[in-house]
């Protein structure tokens, strides 16, 4: 039962990445100054428009062997899989970002960036192994048994952001900005939340006592842009230090800030319930009953009782990250960098992570490239990419990139708890700069 009022809070599906780009892109790529601000000064196109989509899964219970094989439908053995082998201490983060557009522009001789970007990401995390048990198999294999959870987190939040940005090169040290007004969409979050479930043997009754901090949105919009919900601001800095002609220093915090939801119920109580309803076994691969959904809401409503009307304030995923960019020959780019994320919205790490990442120049228009890590949520993994720059004329051209930068789940399911994907297009003009 208690699995099916978590059920509420989930997505249907779950999406797939890693969601910090460590592979890298190149560095005078319009589409890198998403993580790196200060690349705005390696431009050197007039006119700039660029897209692009990162989608990941990030997970430390479980390995992914079985979730892929039929459309993420979770079969009854990969359920029983999942749980058995998950280990305690786990988390999830699902997201998607899609960034419609990143533009740039000189004018007057000074590079100008314009961003616009949709965010939506899901976290979940635990200490008890029995908690992914009750939303993967429900509370029947838990009968005669007691379920405890010391410290449950969900997160479920979607934003828009519109941004804009400039560099300031100071010989060798250079500098890029981007302030960004931030709308909110969509906040869904249980926090410090403590709870122990027993189900009788025969299924007929169960006992609930929880302790929980949960808010939600009084109502729920669309996309459009105005009719947000939350509204904030949020600033990416970044920097780059010529150390000699094949060294630079290179460091960024992206993502820094907050969204205000001054529209929120909240939801916090220590509650005791006993309740006696319809047993379920089962929350994926099959619609539930009609009567069971009646239990399920007549238990919702005894586990979240009255709500204040409250307003919250949420940071933004934030990924502070410091490395070094090392020429090796003519083609040849090392990148080992250390991340780090201090909030749990969003991609997060858990500890910082040390990424290395090597990209070759195989000719004017290809460039191919990996990146190993370790640490962080994942653990340890590799991935790939590969750049392309296609000219159009003497003054056009396209540059196309796709990557993971955590492969390995998708390539060995049974290896690895998270996987990644990157796709991105930009579309370039050369020119003096002279304004616009």
């Amino acid at each position: 039962m208690l699995s099916l009022c978590l059920l509420g809070l989930l997505p249907a599906s779950l999406f797939a990445q890693f969601g910090l780009q460590v592979s890298h892109l190149n560095s005078s790529s319009t589409l890198s100054q998403r993580w790196q601000p200060a690349n705005i000064l390696n431009s050197e196109a007039s006119f700039a428009y660029g897209a692009d989509m990162q989608a990941w899964l990030q997970n430390s219970a479980f390995t992914l062997e079985g979730v892929f094989s039929n459309h993420l439908y979770l079969s009854q053995a990969t359920r029983d899989r999942m749980v058995s082998t998950a280990t305690n201490g786990g988390g999830l983060t699902a997201g998607l970002v899609m960034g419609l557009g990143l533009v740039n522009a000189k004018i007057n001789g000074r590079t100008w960036s314009f961003s616009l970007d949709h965010y939506a990401t899901l976290g979940v995390n635990f200490k008890s192994q029995g908690t992914l048990g009750l939303i993967l198999l429900g509370n029947k294999p838990y009968a005669g048994q007691t379920v405890e959870e010391k410290n449950l987190y969900f997160s479920r939040y979607t934003v828009r952001n519109l941004g804009v940005g400039t560099g300031f090169d100071l010989g060798k040290l250079k500098l890029g900005v981007r302030v960004k007004f931030i709308q909110g969409f969509r906040l869904r979050q249980l926090k410090n939340t403590s709870y122990s479930l027993f189900t009788e043997e025969d299924g007929t009754q169960i006992h609930i006592q929880a302790d929980y901090d949960y808010y939600q949105m009084k109502k729920t919009t669309g996309l459009n842009p105005f009719s947000f919900q939350g509204f904030g601001a949020g600033l990416d800095l970044g920097a780059r230090y010529e150390v000699n002609d094949k060294m630079n220093v290179v460091g960024a915090v992206t993502g820094l800030g907050f969204v205000a939801w001054p529209n929120m119920d909240r939801f916090k109580a220590n509650v005791n319930v006993d309740f006696k309803g319809i047993e379920i076994s089962s929350l994926f691969g099959g619609d539930i009953a009609t009567e069971a959904q009646a239990s399920v809401d007549s238990l919702i409503s005894l586990l979240l009782p009255d709500s204040a009307s409250e307003a919250a304030v949420t940071p933004t995923a934030t990924i502070i990250r410091a490395g070094i960019e090392y020429q090796i020959g003519e083609n040849g780019r090392l990148y080992p960098e250390l991340i780090y994320t201090p909030f749990k919205q969003g991609a997060f790490t858990r500890l910082p992570l040390l990424n290395c990442a090597y990209q070759h120049s195989l000719t004017d228009w290809l460039t191919l490239g990996g990146n190993v890590f370790v640490g962080g949520t994942n653990k340890y993994g590799f991935g790939l990419m590969a750049d392309a720059d296609f000219a159009l004329g003497q003054k056009y051209g396209l540059n196309v990139n796709v990557n993971s930068d955590a492969i390995l789940g998708g390539l060995v399911p049974a290896a690895a708890g998270g996987v990644s994907v990157y796709g991105g297009l930009c579309f370039y003009m050369l020119g003096n700069g002279g304004g616009m």
